[in-house]
């Protein structure tokens, strides 16, 4: 039985027409990225000598990964639904970032980010919400959506976000399939939308962002402040100046922080303590990892907490290769690690969610976990989420957990350490959820 740890922590004609535009074009698209068969491979999971005969020789930012084609082309957006009657997805195997975030209603949506490869059938595609737009336009990708809300529709506008609309102007690279009724049947194709981009002369070019990834040198103008460590943290708790004060933690002091939890309590001269329901690790002159409910940063360090999560220590990392996130009824997103492959299987109720052009499970090399204010706005349902600040939140990879500080910065979201660092990812897929503010989290070995 699965070892629990619960966190409070703190995604007819037309249809004719559009098959028409969007029948695949090989040579087009080897121009951009991996034209898709389903269940083509990834380039990690084939032998090195394999990659090079296939021609892999590109590594492409988002992923870290090697593939084919340019790596410097705006990737595209696409808003694709979550509710049952559109499980399973087509193309979500496919992308290099996906974004999950709750939409009205306690459903979630996602934002998939398609660069290093161009599958032919993507969605089924719905309607964007003004915090989706602001992932999309972070990126410089190009946005597919059918229809928005006005706020989002407001944004679009204000920040010239190029997109493909489906409902006011674009249903030509768009298609409806038979065996599924509206609004749940409603593709697009990666290859037609950059033809589209063509056609509508668009913008292709595109100054490649990415993560820091395993390996690769962590750069010094890349770290977070310690004090910025801090300030997230509290923000993230719907209190600016929060930093200092939330479950039970007290006090930060000169020259180190001081973190108190569940009644432990653990302070080093100089460092930084961080110890929370049987948590332990803090180390003179180091500082222990961002949670739900933590002491801020001050300076000389930063104080943390991690609420039960057994294991942690400063600037480390916990096993724990389950993760559960319950956002409603429905909606239950788990992931299990499969130390085989390096993945985090995605399931869906319990379910294996699988895509329904390959029919492979879901998967990532990495789930980040980002707590943030939700606020709902109106009597739909409709939330304001914020993704351009910045919270605390965990980074699953490679079978560990560590806490972290998320920012939206330079295109992504990036995660950090407590001392400031940018917390590397494994090469490949990065999930990255949305949740809110005091939902409730399972984590488990």
């Amino acid at each position: 039985m699965m070892k629990k740890t619960r966190l409070p922590v703190l995604c007819g004609i037309w249809a004719l027409a559009g098959m028409l535009v969007l029948a695949p074009g090989i040579a087009a698209a080897a121009a951009v990225g991996v034209p898709v068969a389903a269940g083509q491979a990834r380039s990690e999971e084939l032998p090195e000598d394999d990659r090079m005969k296939a021609g892999y020789s590109v590594q492409f930012p988002l992923t870290g990964l090697f593939s084919i084609g340019q790596k410097d082309v705006r990737p595209i957006a696409v808003m694709v639904e979550n509710s049952p009657a559109a499980r399973p997805q087509s193309g979500l195997g496919d992308a290099d970032v996906v974004y999950e975030i709750l939409a009205e209603g306690d459903i979630t949506r996602f934002v998939a980010f398609y660069h290093s490869r161009v599958p032919g059938k993507v969605g089924p595609v719905r309607s964007i919400r003004p915090y989706y737009v602001d992932v999309a336009a972070a990126m410089d990708a190009v946005l597919v959506h059918a229809g928005w809300s006005q706020e989002a529709m407001n944004r679009v506008a204000a920040g010239g976000v190029d997109h493909f609309d489906e409902v006011y102007g674009d249903r030509v690279y768009y298609w409806r399939s038979p065996d599924r009724k509206p609004p749940h049947n409603l593709y697009t194709s990666i290859e037609g939308i950059r033809r589209g981009m063509e056609k509508k002369q668009l913008r292709t070019a595109w100054t490649p962002v990415h993560p820091v990834f395993a390996g690769e040198p962590v750069r010094g103008e890349d770290k977070l402040a310690p004090d910025s460590v801090g300030a997230a943290t509290g923000a993230a708790s719907g209190d600016a100046d929060a930093a200092g004060a939330s479950a039970g933690v007290a006090g930060a002091e000169s020259g180190g922080a001081v973190g108190v939890a569940s009644g432990v309590a653990g302070a080093e001269s100089g460092g930084a303590a961080g110890v929370a329901s049987g948590v332990a690790g803090a180390e003179s002159g180091g500082a222990a990892g961002v949670a739900s409910g933590v002491a801020g940063a001050e300076s000389g360090g930063a104080a943390g907490v991690a609420s039960g999560v057994a294991g942690a220590e400063s600037g480390g990392a916990a096993e724990a290769e389950a993760l559960r996130l319950p956002y409603s009824a429905g909606y239950a997103v788990s992931y299990v690690y499969d130390a085989v492959s390096g993945q985090y299987l995605r399931r869906m109720n319990g379910l294996a969610h699988a895509d329904a052009e390959s029919d492979r499970q879901l998967a990532a090399a990495n789930v980040l976990v980002c707590r943030s204010n939700h606020r709902v706005t109106d009597s739909a349902g409709r939330r304001q989420v914020d993704v351009q600040g910045s919270g605390s939140g965990y980074v699953l990879t490679g079978g560990m957990v560590q806490e972290a500080v998320w920012q939206l910065r330079d295109g992504l979201v990036r995660t950090y350490a407590a001392d400031g660092q940018e917390i590397p990812l494994a090469p490949g897929v990065t999930w990255i959820q949305f949740v809110p503010v005091g939902m409730e989290v399972e984590l488990g070995e």
